[in-house]
């Protein structure tokens, strides 16, 4: 498994396996019609513009095959560093690949000269917040999404240092 830093080359690809995932995982937590109408159509848009911000970076976790395997994507947040999205693909699950994502995510942050960062997770994906916090997060901060009709409570897990990874 190699990481690589993203193109706009990528983006297609990036925009399907973030669909694929959001139906997988969010499945359950959010209202289906909202997953249903996940378009990769706008996916591709949504991810040409972030990358667009000469600030912010998505890195692939690329197999033996050339395949994405999954991806993170970094900005900034306020003083600070934020892991904005960070998937892997299901079939390459409970193989590393999230820590290699976040660990290669820390140090590009170290590289911009951040010392600290926070990532989002929806309280409910008891998956991520489970490996955030045996990553060292520590719970900072509490928000509300709202999906249609359906309200998401989200927890922002942050290390005020940068963790050694």
């Amino acid at each position: 498994m190699k990481v690589i830093k993203a193109t706009s080359s990528h983006i297609p690809s990036i925009a399907r396996l973030y669909v694929d995932s959001w139906r997988i995982t969010y499945e359950g937590l959010v209202p289906a019609a909202y997953l249903k109408d996940l378009s990769y159509e706008q996916s591709t848009e949504k991810w040409s513009l972030f990358l667009s911000e000469p600030s912010h970076f998505i890195l692939l976790a690329i197999d033996e095959r050339g395949e994405i395997a999954g991806f993170s994507a970094g900005k900034p947040y306020l003083s600070s560093a934020e892991i904005y999205a960070l998937y892997v693909c299901k079939k390459a699950q409970n193989q590393g690949i999230g820590h290699l994502l976040f660990s290669h995510s820390v140090k590009e942050f170290a590289n911009q000269q951040y010392t600290s960062m926070i990532i989002w997770a929806m309280k409910k994906n008891e998956r991520a917040v489970q490996f955030y916090k045996k990553l060292g997060g520590q719970k900072i901060l509490n928000r509300t999404s709202q999906f249609g009709e359906t309200k998401v409570e989200d927890e922002a897990y942050g290390w005020e240092r940068l963790p050694s990874i």
